[in-house]
């Protein structure tokens, strides 16, 4: 195996877990920002709906960047276009 400059990382629990609780809390927020709000229901209806396709919008970038990372790191590890130094007896000497 050729010895790489990356090392893979796994998110941790604590990382995990900070991201699930402030993505709970920014759509409380704006839940309860758009529920209270003092404007029409259609207004409140097209909030809801931007603001749930902004979420979406950003899920969908943060996986495409994720999933770029992750090929350009699978592809260093398989690059079989470099020349690999094979030592045998005859040469180790």
């Amino acid at each position: 195996m050729i010895p790489t400059a990356f090392a893979p990382q796994k998110p941790s629990d604590a990382w995990r877990n900070f991201t699930y609780a402030t993505t709970t809390a920014s759509i409380l927020v704006i839940g309860g920002l758009i529920f209270w709000a003092d404007i029409s229901p259609l207004l409140k209806v097209a909030l809801s709906v931007s603001s749930a396709w902004a979420l979406s919008n950003a899920v969908s970038l943060t996986k495409l960047l994720r999933d770029k990372q992750e090929y350009e790191d699978w592809s260093k590890e398989n690059d079989h276009s470099r020349p690999r130094v094979v030592k045998t007896e005859s040469t180790a000497a």
